[in-house]
């Protein structure tokens, strides 16, 4: 028994000995309260208690005596009964005024097992089914409203039998007990068509997301095949396909209520996470033209430590998961801002925007949820949705930015080398006709001086014969 069971416990046998139903407190509830408010959490109030045990006699009002422990019945992380076993029965006094005397009204809210529920020592009611073990257990999420009536009497006896035993192997971090609300049955038909048209409408934007993702990734991918010196574009999808990966296992652990499965979404959410840390500081490094230093080096190193702690415990991790993911964001936008101002580098304007857009809506929800504090925008989860897209919009922007003065630049560079190709092949043909004139000008002059060549020849070979012929004259004349 916790310290907070043992002195409530302590409190009330020394304020009043365990005689019957008077000496317990109660939890007060009247109509007006109904009628201003659309619900009464149930889960906050004080006044409930839990047995051990699964004895059907618990839920009549006659076995409400000081063997019940006192509970919150949420049951908290730190507020678990040592002898919660998985199965067990909570019970209250609610008091009533007369203008809810046979008035109907409805239960509703978030359980992680199966539930039944007892009023004044009738069944009004189950979500999901109780188990023996987590293996026949049923649980449900968000249960269907239950709708029953109170008595004529001012005390009215609400038992719940309940189980949920996969809380030891997924859940130490959520609440073990039924979150349980209390309203009007119309006012309570529209709280909880309100939560899930909610759940709904954001299960399908992370599914559009999830499309958006993998499509930019293929798109990506294809572009590095088609230029392979700008590696970015590598980077870059492997950045979305851990995004992908980290939206799929972020809607499949909302969806699912088996520990196996929830763990093993658990430990896909938690790779996917340190992957698109890791990997966003890579791709700021490869966009900015910077070297591989300590920066990369030392998210990588975290990021294998915070892996071994995702797969031996992957529901404490989740928290510092979180404090990893938002390191890796706010490094990068130093690191874009820094060269946006050092450097004068105007194409990162996109990116810088588009983290400031995902702080403005992302980040608010996150810190404040918990809080009283509230921004409009931080209730809503799929704005938060929307905003987590902004930074691979802003990427996939400069990107195709980038590759747009890329594609021109080629083009510019394929423009100038047909010009510098058809000015040499201009060049080549003067060249050509000009060797052409040169080769007929010298043929000319070679005619002409073989012709010179030949007439002297002739003339030699005349003058040879007509001095042959004068010595044969005078050879005869001397005869």
């Amino acid at each position: 028994m916790n310290i907070f069971a043992f002195a409530t416990v302590a409190v009330l046998l020394f304020a009043n000995p365990v005689e019957g139903p008077d000496t317990i407190p109660v939890i007060s509830i009247e109509g007006n309260q109904l009628e201003q408010f659309p619900e009464i959490a149930l889960f906050d109030r004080m006044g409930w208690f839990y047995h051990s045990g699964d004895h059907p006699e618990l839920a009549a009002d006659s076995t409400f005596s000081g063997s019940w422990t006192p509970v919150t019945l949420a049951m908290w992380p730190g507020h678990v009964p040592d002898d919660w076993d998985g199965i067990g029965w909570f019970a209250g006094l609610v008091r009533i005024d007369t203008t809810l005397h046979n008035r109907e009204v409805a239960l509703w809210g978030r359980i992680y097992g199966g539930m039944e529920i007892y009023v004044n020592g009738e069944r009004a009611g189950s979500a999901g089914r109780v188990g023996t073990d987590y293996k026949t257990e049923e649980p449900v999420g968000l249960f269907d409203p239950i709708t029953f009536s109170f008595g004529e009497k001012d005390l009215q006896f609400i038992a719940i039998r309940y189980s949920n035993h996969n809380y030891r192997k997924a859940w130490d971090k959520a609440p073990i007990g039924p979150l349980l609300r209390l309203g009007l049955p119309v006012s309570v038909l529209y709280q909880y068509q309100s939560r899930i048209d909610e759940t709904r409408n954001n299960r399908q934007i992370s599914f559009l997301l999830m499309g958006i993702l993998a499509a930019f990734a293929f798109l990506h991918l294809i572009l590095f095949f088609y230029y392979p010196p700008e590696k970015a574009n590598l980077v870059y999808s492997l950045l979305l396909l851990s995004y992908f990966f980290l939206t799929f296992a972020t809607v499949s652990v909302g969806l699912t209520y088996n520990p196996d499965l929830f763990l093993r979404h658990l430990y896909i959410e938690g790779s996917a996470v340190v992957l698109a840390a890791i990997i966003n500081i890579y791709f700021v490094f490869v966009v900015t033209r910077r070297k591989i230093n300590w920066i990369p080096a030392a998210f990588t190193f975290a990021g294998l430590g915070f892996l071994y702690f995702v797969y031996s415990n992957p529901v404490d991790t989740r928290s510092f998961l979180v404090m990893f993911s938002y390191a890796s964001t706010i490094t990068a936008i130093i690191l874009f801002s820094k060269d946006r101002i050092l450097e004068g580098q105007k194409d990162f304007n996109v990116i810088i925007a588009a983290y400031v857009v995902y702080f403005i809506l992302v980040i608010p929800r996150t810190l404040l949820i918990s809080t009283d504090i509230s921004i409009l925008w931080a209730e809503y989860q799929f704005i938060s949705q929307i905003g987590f897209i902004f930074i691979p919009a802003g990427y996939s922007m400069y990107l195709a930015k980038n590759f747009a003065s890329i594609n021109q630049l080629i083009k510019d560079q394929l423009e100038e080398n047909e010009r510098l190709a058809a000015e040499k092949q201009k060049l080549v043909e003067q060249k050509k006709e000009e060797l052409e004139r040169e080769v007929l000008a010298r043929t000319a002059d070679l005619d002409k001086s073989n012709r010179l060549l030949l007439d002297s020849l002739n003339k030699l070979t005349a003058a040879q014969d007509q001095l042959v012929q004068q010595e044969k004259l005078a050879s005869l004349g001397q005869l």
